[in-house]
């Protein structure tokens, strides 16, 4: 059980950390964390998982009730509060990255056809396996790379980053819409009349990444069967001990090499594949409030994966310069408002829900080495709370509806260093763009498979009578 806290206000303390980072963080009790305001959290509190501990945590706050926009005020630009946190209703559920491999559990999230199909693709890629073979060992930057095809700047980056000094001060990518005045607007354009730049018109989803990847020389090897990339997936139980090296290891000094390290991956690993997936470095923006009253913020997130048959954005990405463990609570604030935004923004999704009526959409976080697959699941309930039309109470003693919530199922980390790692999140990145993105047939035709005739996606849904909806179970 949680223990519990003695402040009147203030969330519950965590208990022993669960990440496998985490046997060091006592020792780090010196080191500088990101500050809150006062009514919130650092990075040693545990974010309500149950509508009881949100109820509990909502109690506190009198105000927290009825609209999500009675909040007095957001937040600024540099902090998010714990309050506010608690305004978007957010469940958090943490799981280890081996939990995913569950057959069950995957199911929720991936059906079998695109597993396996994505097993298959990669497991007959001979850059797949020169990248894997090189995670068995370390590389040094002091001689020359290997080349690994396709994978040769993914892993030249997933290196290099951990040779930069560490951020712990990284900053919440939320604007207060009332912040964004007009005088600072004249500002801006003043400043940029001073530094004149050529225009260059671009297509939403064109990013530099495929030509980057496809000029990079394939291996001439021959392609390794099937059998030798077994279908199996099993994460270890447990990841080794973090040793003294690795505890004095710097970090990413600045968010830009994880982005480009994480965008690069993603894009290896799909490229050759889903021709009609762009995973892009573009920093896009979603709103949650109303301008006109400055009720409400901007969220920026660091990429997203784009449909390019319809320009959708099927996930969103987020990166970070440290370790999760060291800002836990600050980095899932922050995620929660990302997701919250862009479901108050586009709340007409591309996918359908399940037989529950619930709708999934998907956040990939890089955090320094470490990556994190985030299943975000909400009802319509949810939709119209987040967009201001529906007001949901902390439920009253003996109601049993809890009201709406966005339940946030964070798989994680995937240690990019890791070979069974990365191998199992290369199979559910590319299981997962196939499902929402389409595939190439034997005809090099790409089609949207999994969807209900009219182009909507149904991710995590077993298929039933063809109608494209099934049961999405709870992890």
């Amino acid at each position: 059980m949680d223990p519990q806290t003695s402040s009147a206000a203030g969330p519950e303390p965590v208990s022993a950390a669960s990440s496998p980072r985490a046997s060091i963080a006592s020792s780090l009790q010196g080191s500088t964390i990101s500050s809150f305001d006062d009514d919130g959290p650092s990075a040693n509190v545990r974010l309500p998982k149950t509508p009881d501990k949100w109820e509990k945590q909502a109690k506190r706050h009198k105000s927290v009730g009825g609209s999500i926009f009675d909040l007095d005020h957001f937040a600024s630009a540099s902090k998010i509060t714990y309050e506010q946190f608690l305004h978007l209703r957010v469940l958090w559920t943490g799981k280890r990255a081996k939990d995913f491999a569950d057959e069950d559990t995957r199911r929720t999230w991936l059906r079998d056809e695109h597993y396996f199909e994505a097993i298959h693709l990669l497991a007959s890629f001979p850059p797949w396996k020169l990248y894997l073979d090189s995670l068995e060992s370390p590389l040094d930057l002091q001689i020359a790379f290997p080349n690994l095809g396709t994978f040769s700047l993914v892993r030249y980056l997933q290196v290099k980053l951990t040779k930069y000094p560490e951020n712990e001060n990284f900053t919440p990518k939320f604007s207060p819409i009332a912040h964004r005045t007009r005088s600072k607007f004249s500002d801006m354009l003043r400043t940029a009349a001073k530094s004149p730049s050529r225009v260059v018109a671009r297509n939403l989803f064109s990013t530099p990444v495929r030509n980057r990847l496809n000029s990079l020389p394939l291996s001439s090897d021959s392609l390794p069967s099937v059998a030798e990339q077994s279908a199996r997936t099993d994460i270890p139980d447990s990841v080794p001990p973090i040793s003294k090296d690795t505890k004095n290891q710097p970090s990413a000094d600045d968010e830009q090499i994880v982005n480009v390290a994480l965008v690069h991956f993603l894009n290896a690993v799909t490229m050759h594949f889903v021709p009609m997936a762009d995973w892009s470095f573009e920093r896009k923006s979603f709103q949650l409030g109303n301008k006109k009253n400055g009720k409400g913020y901007e969220a920026r997130v660091d990429g997203f994966l784009g449909r390019l048959s319809d320009q959708q954005v099927m996930a969103i990405l987020e990166v970070k310069p440290c370790a999760r463990f060291r800002q836990r609570s600050n980095i899932r604030m922050q995620e929660s408002g990302q997701m919250a935004a862009w479901i108050c923004q586009f709340p007409d999704h591309c996918t359908s829900p399940d037989s529950n009526g619930n709708f999934t959409r998907l956040l990939v976080s890089q955090d320094r080495d470490e990556v994190y697959l985030t299943l975000a699941t909400f009802g319509e309930e949810y939709v119209k709370y987040v967009s201001g039309t529906l007001n949901a109470k902390a439920k009253s003693s003996g109601k049993s509806n809890p009201g709406p919530f966005l339940r946030m199922n964070e798989f994680g980390p995937f240690l990019t260093n890791m070979k069974s790692h990365m191998k199992c999140l290369g199979y559910y990145i590319l299981a997962f763009t196939l499902q929402e993105c389409g595939q190439t047939n034997e005809a090099g035709i790409v089609g949207q498979e999994g969807t209900d005739g009219k182009g909507k996606g149904v991710m995590g849904q077993e298929e039933t009578g063809g109608k494209g909806k099934g049961v999405v179970r709870e992890v």
